[in-house]
This record gives C-alpha cells, structure tokens and sequence, in this order.
C-alpha cells in the first residue's frame, strides 16, 4: 500500500490540532460551538490536501478520539454533525464539479440548496429526538424556534467555513 508522507502529515497536524481545539471545549465551556466548530473545519482541509480516502479516515479516526477524549461527551455531537456537514460539502462540491453544469447561477443555487438539505437532515432531527441537548424548555413552541433559529446560524457557519479555507488555511499551508 502505497501512502503519500505529506498527505499523512497533514491529515496527522489536523487531527492533533482539532482533538487540542476539542480539549480546549472543556476548559472554555462558554464557547463550545465556536471551538468545535472550528476543530471540525480540518476535515475539510483533509480533504482538499489529501483526498476523499484520507479525509474518510480522518474523519472516522477524529469521532474516535473526540470521543475518548472530550471532557463532555455530549458537546461532541455538535463537533460530529459539523464534520459530517464539512466532509458531505466537499462531497457535493466534488460531484457537482464532475458534472459539468453549464449554467453558474443555476449550479450555485443547487449548491446551496444541497448544503442546506445536508444541514438540516443532520440538525433537524437532533433537535427533535434530543431537545435537551439544546433547550432548556421543551415545548413545542421551543423546538419550532430552535430549528428556525439554527437556520441563519448554518448560513453564518458556512461563510465561516469558507472563510477559513480561503483565508486562514491558505495561509497556513504556505508555512506548512
């Protein structure tokens, strides 16, 4: 089996940077989506460094360790939708670039579409099968307020996502 050494280093730097961001989740409770969200944007670096194989068992060896190593285990479901939503983006991204759709505006809404459809398979039902994860009060009322509430907060954790593969990573690489 034949394995790229700087494929590995990457997907291996990622990994101990976003399992130190996972850690620092427990020490600073009071920003849990910012740092797990942030720890689960390296999956996407995985992939666009490394490729699909690499950035699958990136992604299967992160929830593992996350697991055994969050302080709170039920923070970390939050770092696993983000890095499922971030490895089935990429995913969409790839499959629709291979498809050769002509019209931008059409493709770029279909993108969105498509984002937002993986987004809300993953959330939505979280909300709805473990309210109190995310609420204090269960009503119904609450949970129709929580699923419309995550719904900007997803467009804003997108353009975050893309700002810190153009910004931030390109940046870093460079050092790398």
């Amino acid at each position: 089996m034949h394995v790229n050494v700087k494929q590995l280093v990457y997907a291996g730097l990622c990994l101990a940077v976003s399992m130190v961001l996972v850690i620092l989740e427990g020490v600073f409770g009071m920003s849990t989506l910012f740092l797990l969200s942030l720890s689960g944007f390296f999956v996407g670096v995985v992939i666009r460094e490394s490729g699909f194989k690499m950035g699958g068992a990136y992604l299967a060896a992160s929830i593992a360790l996350a697991f055994f190593i969050a302080p709170d285990k039920t923070k970390i479901i939050t770092y696993v939708v983000v890095e499922i939503y971030i490895f089935a983006r990429e995913a969409i991204w790839e499959l629709m670039t291979k498809g050769e759709i002509k019209d931008a505006k059409r493709s770029n809404l279909l993108y969105f579409l498509s984002k937002l459809a993986v987004f809300n398979l993953l959330t939505v039902p979280l909300v709805l099968i473990f309210p109190t994860l995310f609420l204090t009060q269960v009503s119904t009322k609450w949970l129709l307020i929580a699923v419309a509430v995550i719904q900007p907060a997803w467009y804003v954790g997108d353009k975050a996502y893309d700002a810190f593969q153009i910004g931030i990573w390109n940046r870093i690489k460079g050092l790398i």
